[in-house]
């Protein structure tokens, strides 16, 4: 299963939201803390379904960047604002960097464990 970023795979995925970017969304954890920005989001090249939101975190971490699970978010459209209700803060700051380039490819996943690193769920 090869992964892609949003614009790569929706050339135009502005037009559904306004025309206005998802890329700069508040990411908040289990108790309203701001905990990172949406930098971006990983599609599934095979279904074209969601798997992955690519966060850059907050004040703790200038520049690092993680993966959530999108099944682990909620979308509050009015408020332009992203919920991880599962993950505390310290789960965030606990998930492995991307460091680099991001990988694209289902073995990152594997690599680096992810389902188990954020409370065995297997998304």
């Amino acid at each position: 299963m090869a992964l892609h970023k949003l614009g790569d795979y929706y050339a135009n995925y502005e037009g559904p939201f306004g025309g206005s970017t998802i890329k700069a969304i508040k990411v908040y954890a289990s108790n309203h803390e701001k905990v990172g920005t949406v930098r971006n989001f990983l599609v599934d090249g095979e279904t074209g379904r969601f798997r992955y939101l690519i966060m850059e975190t907050g004040l703790w971490y200038v520049g690092r960047r993680v993966l959530i699970p999108v099944g682990l978010v909620q979308l509050d459209y009015e408020k332009q604002s992203i919920y991880v209700p599962q993950l505390t803060k310290q789960q965030i700051e606990n998930l492995p960097d991307l460091a680099g380039e991001l990988g694209t490819e289902a073995s990152y996943e594997e690599q680096n464990e992810l389902p188990h690193r954020i409370g065995g769920w297997g998304f």
